[in-house]
């Protein structure tokens, strides 16, 4: 089956959002007079434990358990929350937060290839659209058919977000490559049936990865359903086109598999992007 369309989630695949979340909770706690710091060590400590949800009260539970009995501490961290909602917010609509190197390129080369683009994400489609909006300018255009955020599936599973944008995409998964870069992201993209490509990010850890791909069966086994490749290279965005249709081309597809072939690249470093337009169809 030919490639048409791939599917990226954000954190640690389009931009190192995380980071950017982190540099939020710290202004946060700075602002309320509070010394805690996170650095990136305990940060991606209460990312693994907690999957980004009631961050904060991790913290206070598991590093400060003299807290738990401090008065208004639901209410306190309610509005660290929300402040820091409007902090990273804040990042993203001034550009601070800046698309991995050699993604915009890609993005391009993609689009006039004629393979459709979507984001498939938990962040809120007031931040994907900041995201985009900052890093794609003109003159050039790299045009994105679908962005399923948590706005769209409120309460829904995670792979909700996937099959969203495989019904705005109008194709079934067998034609979809997903690029992910967690292991929830991955989970969700799995679930939904399409082939995923895992890049490491800031917060990505390799084994978590590991633990995030299908186990074996239908005859696939699971060392057949990962594998590395020789890198994700944005900075030669025709060649890592290519190597994704190859990737792609090359899934199992075993009568009744339910495991879609999961392939591990690294991302590596490259010159900044410079800014492109952007167009995306809601």
């Amino acid at each position: 089956m030919t490639l048409q369309a791939i599917v990226f989630g954000v954190d640690g695949v389009l931009a190192e959002t995380q980071e950017a979340r982190r540099e939020a909770f710290n202004k946060v706690f700075a602002e309320a007079g509070l010394d805690w710091q996170w650095g990136r060590t305990l940060f991606a400590e209460l990312l693994k434990a907690t999957d980004g949800e009631d961050i904060i009260q991790a913290f206070v539970y598991r590093y400060l358990p003299h807290w738990r009995h401090t008065e208004d501490l639901s209410h306190l961290i309610a509005a660290m929350t929300r402040r820091h909602a409007t902090i990273y917010q804040e990042l993203l609509d001034n550009g601070a937060v800046k698309f991995r190197a050699g993604v915009t390129q890609f993005l391009l080369v993609a689009t006039r290839a004629g393979v459709l683009l979507a984001i498939a994400t938990d962040e809120s489609r007031s931040q994907v659209l900041s995201l985009l909006g900052a890093n794609l300018e003109p003159p050039e255009t790299a045009d994105f058919n679908a962005v399923c955020t948590a706005d769209d599936c409120a309460g829904g599973k995670g792979n909700d977000r996937y099959l969203s944008a495989l019904r705005k995409l109008a194709l079934a998964p067998e034609v979809c490559l997903a690029v992910e870069s967690s292991p929830k992201g991955i989970r969700s993209a799995v679930a939904a049936r399409l082939p995923t490509v895992i890049t490491w990010g800031i917060y990505s850890q390799v084994h978590e990865c590991a633990e995030a791909l299908p186990a074996a069966d239908d005859g696939v086994p699971r060392s057949a359903s990962s594998m590395i490749l020789s890198g994700w290279d944005c900075r030669k965005p025709t060649e890592l086109l290519a190597q994704l249709r190859s990737f792609h081309a090359a899934q199992p597809r075993s009568p009744g598999s339910s495991s879609p072939l999961v392939s591990a690249v690294r991302f590596r470093a490259g010159e900044s992007s410079r800014n492109n337009k952007w167009r995306c169809a809601v």
